[in-house]
């Protein structure tokens, strides 16, 4: 017989190993036997973001918020990964959220080496909506003028210097 306890110890300890795959087939075995748990799909989603696997790291995330929308931590996952159609929901649940300055911060925070313009569009949206006057909003809105500028830079070439000095 399967003992769900088991596999969200090795699910656990994959993860820590950053074993992010094994650590994500353990964790589903545990929700095919109890069903969602917040804990697990939390750390499935951490997982995900780890390969890179953004959507199904929203998706776990969603799946805790359907139940519990309050959970910070899914917060955090459903932001780092929201889309541009995510941005009502995320920002009806941050306005729920008991801190939703310090879940900014922790989003933002974690988003500095991401790539991904659209999760930085949403965020500022949001940020400015529900935390306008927040220091993590001044500090989105600068990097999203640094990003587009580097855009305009970069697709100006050689002479994109120029740019850089206006």
């Amino acid at each position: 017989p399967d003992m769900p306890v088991l596999y969200y110890q090795r699910a656990s300890i994959l993860s820590d190993l950053e074993r992010y795959k094994e650590s994500i087939e353990s964790a589903q075995k545990y929700l095919d036997i109890l069903g969602d748990d917040p804990d697990m799909l939390n750390m499935m989603a951490a997982s995900h973001l780890e390969l890179k696997q953004h959507d199904k790291a929203r998706d776990c995330a969603l799946r805790v918020l359907s139940e519990a929308p309050l959970n910070e931590e899914a917060l955090t996952y459903f932001g780092r990964t929201a889309r541009p159609e995510d941005a009502a929901k995320f920002e009806e649940l941050l306005r729920k959220s008991e801190d939703a300055e310090t879940c900014l911060i922790s989003i933002a925070s974690s988003l500095a080496d991401e790539p991904s313009s659209a999760v930085h569009d949403v965020l500022v949206s949001v940020a400015e909506k529900v935390a306008p006057d927040a220091e993590v909003t001044a500090s989105l809105k600068t990097e999203r003028r640094a990003r587009e500028l580097w855009v305009k830079v970069t697709a100006a070439g050689a002479g994109g210097d120029a740019l850089l000095v206006s």
